[in-house]
């Protein structure tokens, strides 16, 4: 994540007084594990000098009045399956997670 640390620290310097960034990412599976970008954005983030302020979830599928509408494929839709079941569940992801960040201190702009 190198790149990311840079990115951030840049960020931080044209990032106006009371100016905030925010981050998308999705947790995602990988190899049969869960694998979750935010604490370690958090971490570089703090470490570039930036607060971090909130999370915020970001509904990624349309919501039609009490469900969530999944598109597993271009053609077809799917259901979310049930907590019981052995099914695997359509690929699709629901949500992304957007940290926002605001910077410390003074700094150069």
């Amino acid at each position: 994540m190198p790149q990311l640390g840079r990115f951030l620290a840049d960020a931080r310097h044209v990032l106006a007084p009371g100016g905030h960034l925010a981050v998308i990412t999705t947790a995602r599976h990988e190899q049969g594990r869960l694998v979750d970008l935010a604490p370690g954005i958090i971490r570089h983030a703090s470490a570039a000098g930036l607060a971090y302020v909130q999370h915020v979830i970001a509904v990624r599928v349309p919501v039609e009045g009490d469900a969530l509408v999944v598109q597993a494929g271009p053609a077809e839709l799917a259901q979310l399956r049930r907590a019981q079941s052995a099914e695997l569940p359509p690929v699709v992801s629901v949500h992304a997670d957007v940290c926002l960040f605001a910077r410390l201190g003074g700094g150069a702009r």
